[in-house]
C-alpha cells in the first residue's frame, strides 16, 4: 500500500507543523511505491531506483513483502563490506571515473585502470557546493522549513563559522517527531550529531567513500584544507547514482558497438553472397 521514510516525516510532518498524534500514516506515506521481486537483478533494481530517485525499494513476492533494499546497504556491500573484491573494485572505479559518456568509459576495466593510475581526490567526486548551513541556535521548525525549501535531507550546523554538527531527516524523525519535541521551542543543537567526521577536498576519494560506507554515513562534510571552512558535502546516494549513470552509458555504448559490428558483418555477408552468386553464374556460363 505504501512506504514511510524519514524524508516523508520531514517533508510532510515536521516541515508543515503537523501534529504526529493527530496524523495517520496514510496521510504522509508514499503510496504505491515502486517495487521489485526476489528474482530481479541488483543492477536492474538500482537502475529503477536511480530513474525514480528513491532510496528504498520493497522486495515483494506475491502478496508478501520479503525485504526492503536500501541504497546505503548496496553501497556498503559493493564498496566497503562485500566479499566480492572484483565487484568492489568495479563499483569504486566507476564512482571515481570522470568520463561523461560511453566513449570515455569503454569498459569497466578501463575505469579501474584509470582509478589505479590516478589517485582521485574528494573534489573529483563533485561534492554538493551549497549545503544547507544553520547555526546551533536555529529552531527545528526553521531548519525543517529550510530543508524542505532546498529539497535536501541534510544540514550542517556551525558555531562561530566552524563546523559543529550535522542534522539529517533521520534525526528529525527519531529525535523530534518520535520524542514529541516542540519544533518551535527546540533548537538544532539539541538534536544534531556533534563533531561529525569530515574530509578535506584534497583527501583520497576512495578512502572517503570507504569511510562513509563502513560507518553507514550518508553524508560527509567537506572542509577547506587551508581555513577549515565548509566547502561542500558528499552524498553517498549521488556517488552511487553517478556510477549507475556511467554503467547505463557504458551499456548503451556497448550495445551501439555491437549493433555496428552486426551491421558490418551483415554487409560483409551480403558482399560475400554476391561474390558467390557471381562466381556460380560464371561457372555455369563456362559449362
Amino acid at each position: 500500500v505504501g512506504i514511510l521514510s524519514p524524508n516523508d516525516i520531514l517533508v510532510r510532518v515536521a516541515a508543515v507543523s503537523k501534529d504526529p498524534d493527530e496524523t495517520s500514516i496514510a496521510e504522509v506515506m508514499t503510496t504505491n511505491p515502486q517495487r521489485t521481486t526476489p528474482t530481479a537483478t541488483l543492477f536492474s533494481v538500482l537502475e529503477q531506483m536511480h530513474d525514480g530517485r528513491f532510496l528504498t525499494c520493497p522486495v515483494v513476492d506475491g502478496n508478501s513483502v520479503r525485504a526492503v533494499i536500501d541504497v546505503i546497504e548496496v553501497a556498503y556491500a559493493t564498496i566497503g563490506g562485500g566479499n566480492n573484491l572484483d565487484e568492489q573494485q568495479a563499483w569504486s572505479a566507476l564512482m571515481l571515473s570522470t568520463g561523461d559518456d560511453g566513449s570515455e568509459t569503454a569498459s569497466v576495466r578501463s575505469a579501474e585502470i584509470a582509478a589505479e593510475n590516478i589517485e582521485k581526490t574528494v573534489a573529483d567526486l563533485r561534492p554538493e557546493r551549497r549545503p544547507v548551513v544553520v547555526s546551533c541556535s536555529t529552531s527545528i521548525a526553521e531548519l525543517c522549513s529550510l530543508m524542505l525549501k532546498r529539497r535536501t535531507d541534510c544540514a550542517l550546523v556551525t558555531n562561530d563559522a566552524s563546523l559543529s554538527g550535522i542534522v539529517t531527516d533521520t534525526d528529525i524523525a527519531r529525535k523530534v517527531v518520535a520524542e514529541r519535541l516542540h519544533p518551535h521551542l527546540t533548537v538544532v543543537e539539541c538534536i544534531m550529531t556533534p563533531k561529525p567526521a569530515c574530509v578535506l577536498g584534497t583527501d583520497s576519494a576512495l578512502d572517503s567513500l570507504k569511510l562513509m560506507v563502513s560507518n553507514r554515513f550518508r553524508h560527509l562534510p567537506v572542509l577547506d584544507r587551508v581555513n577549515g571552512k565548509i566547502v561542500g558535502i558528499l552524498n553517498i546516494h549521488r556517488c552511487l547514482y553517478a556510477a549507475i549513470e556511467k554503467l547505463e552509458k557504458l551499456e548503451s555504448a556497448l550495445k551501439e558497438n555491437n549493433n555496428k559490428e552486426q551491421d558490418q558483418q551483415a554487409a560483409l555477408a551480403a558482399v560475400l553472397q554476391v561474390a558467390v552468386n557471381a562466381s556460380s553464374h560464371r561457372s555455369k556460363s563456362v559449362d
